[in-house]
């Protein structure tokens, strides 16, 4: 899988990506958000959305690091145990808070592409700085396998 380091490309493929996930995750009731039906019943679409976010802020992170020039600081836990803390740390009340905070997420790496001028983009491209952002994989795996198992 190749992923891009462009920062108009990642924002043309998240745009798209996010756009079915808005879609996806608004149309399902809320009886069924907070339901462990997913992953072999380990993850409700709550946790689902969640470890999205998780990811959006974590991949800024280490964009922001490695446009600064900075060896970034990837954690030193794995996936699952991340994932773990975060859903933790982030549970929602509602359907409505899982949504508005992937819209934050979603702003906030939109906001960091659109600020970055021409030489940062020629070094991040080089550099493959910005590959950490090109979510969009990531989303549409997440998007088909709710939608197959959900529908």
């Amino acid at each position: 899988m190749k992923y891009s380091n462009d920062p108009k490309e990642i924002i043309r493929k998240l745009t798209e990506s996010r756009a079915l996930l808005f879609s996806l995750f608004e149309s399902i009731p809320e009886s069924k958000w907070y339901e462990k039906s997913l992953y072999d019943g380990k993850w409700s679409v709550n946790d689902i959305l969640l470890h999205i976010v998780g990811w959006d802020i974590e991949s800024l992170r280490v964009a922001k690091n490695y446009i600064s020039h900075s060896e970034p600081k990837l954690l030193e836990i794995d996936q699952d145990e991340y994932n773990e803390i975060f859903l933790k740390n982030h549970y929602t009340k509602n359907k409505e808070d899982g949504i508005k905070m992937l819209r934050e997420s979603t702003k906030d790496i939109f906001d960091f592409l659109n600020g970055i001028d021409e030489e940062t983009t020629k070094y991040a491209i080089k550099n493959k700085s910005l590959e950490d952002l090109d979510l969009y994989t990531h989303d549409i795996e997440h998007y088909e396998y709710i939608k197959k198992v959900l529908k």
